[in-house]
Order: structure tokens, then sequence, then C-alpha cells
């Protein structure tokens, strides 16, 4: 085997042993705290639709997403940002829920950045301000409307 393939491309790392152990404590740890408030588990897909992190949906600007094709033609990205695909699965699946819909999610993201990020890491594990790796999100009914506005919006023009 190549030396060359025993290392990780730039901007992404490997996570193992006693650092591998930790991150899952902790995720674990918070996943209960999560539980214990009432907050429901949701996942996402890594890879969504370019379209789902649009200029009015998502945080990060369409150049430092990391972008493929499938077979059809469509473009697709692996997740630059978890709240817009958060948003999209709670109009989907709880448009007709009782506010606040809580729910508790972890993931990695990806950013393909390395001029004005040096140090940072292309894949990271989201993780908010208000508590880390774990974060829940109770959208607000006005929130809630607007994402599925914008969701329908994207849909009719599609």
């Amino acid at each position: 085997m190549k030396r060359d393939l025993l290392h990780t491309p730039e901007g992404v790392r490997d996570i193992y042993n006693g650092e591998c152990a930790r991150k899952s404590v902790i995720q674990e740890r918070l996943h209960d705290v999560c539980l214990k408030y009432g907050y429901n588990d949701i996942q996402t897909p890594t890879i969504e639709f370019f379209d789902v992190f649009s200029k009015e949906r998502g945080s990060v600007p369409s150049n430092e997403m990391f972008k493929l094709f499938d077979r059809y033609g469509n473009t697709l990205v692996l997740r630059p940002d978890m709240t817009p695909s958060i948003v999209r699965t709670a109009a989907k699946y709880y448009a007709d829920n009782l506010l606040p819909v809580k729910l508790c999610y972890a993931g990695n993201t990806f950013i393909n950045v390395s001029k004005y990020y040096q140090g940072k890491l292309k894949e990271n594990t989201m993780r908010p301000r208000s508590s880390p790796m774990w974060w829940t999100a109770p959208p607000s009914h006005r929130y809630r409307n607007c994402a599925i506005r914008n969701l329908q919006r994207a849909a009719a023009s599609a």
C-alpha cells in the first residue's frame, strides 16, 4: 500500500482511542439529558440536495460546499450546516404537530475552505454555541411557517 494512502486529506482527521471514547461519552450524556427533557431524536442524511442550502436558507456560501452529482444530474452537497436539513424535515414531518417540536440531533458538517480558515477542519461534528455536540431545537411557530413557505416556493419553482 502506498504511504500516501495512509494519510487523510487536508482538513479532515481520524478520531481514535481515548479521544473517540471521550467524544462518545460526551455525546451519550448530552443525549440522555435531551431525552429526559422530552426531546425526540432525528437524523438527516449527510448528503442533501443543493437547493436545501441555497442562499436564502443556508449560512455557507455555495463555493464553500462539497458538491457532487447523482446519476440524474441533480447537484448534491455534503451538508455544510445542520439547520436547513432539520427545518426541511420539520416542515415535511412535523407541520401538523403541536408546538414546540423538540428535536435532538448531532452530525458531521463539511465546509470546503482553507484560504480563510487556516487551522479549521473541513469536517466537524455539529456543536452550536448553546451546547457541545448535541443541539436541541424547538422551532418557533413563525420560524417553522417561514421555513415551510420557503420550501414550498422552492418546490413550486423546481
